[in-house]
């Protein structure tokens, strides 16, 4: 079954449970596959749910994941770069963009606005 209602659930499901938006090389077949359908079909379920492509989709998977990180005091200790390699990003510099393009603030910018409205 081919419902995009269904379809986003299970999407839905598979990045709750798996996280598999981390991994680096995460591609649309693979998803398309994991969820029962092929690529047109979830190409087009994240259009009509997220409004935007795939890459873009999984993008802002990997920045709220990084932001979680960023915001939790246990993770103080890990580099940003550490960060933009668990959150799926291939470099620090590539991370470091779409952050600030994404959230309008670089990844360190925000790390320091959170630890100083703590205090």
């Amino acid at each position: 079954m081919n419902n995009p209602l269904i379809l986003n659930r299970r999407l839905q499901r598979l990045m709750e449970e798996t996280h598999i938006y981390t991994e680096p090389h995460i591609n649309r077949r693979r998803v398309a596959h994991m969820i029962y359908t092929n690529e047109m079909y979830l190409h087009n379920t994240i259009r009509r749910y997220y409004g935007c492509a795939f890459t873009h989709y999984i993008v802002r998977l990997r920045i709220q994941h990084a932001m979680q990180m960023l915001q939790n005091p246990q993770y103080n200790n890990l580099s940003i770069e550490a960060i933009a390699l668990d959150a799926g990003f291939g470099s620090r510099f590539t991370f470091h963009r779409l952050f600030k393009e994404y959230c309008g603030i670089t990844p360190d910018g925000f790390r320091k606005r959170i630890n100083t409205s703590k205090q």
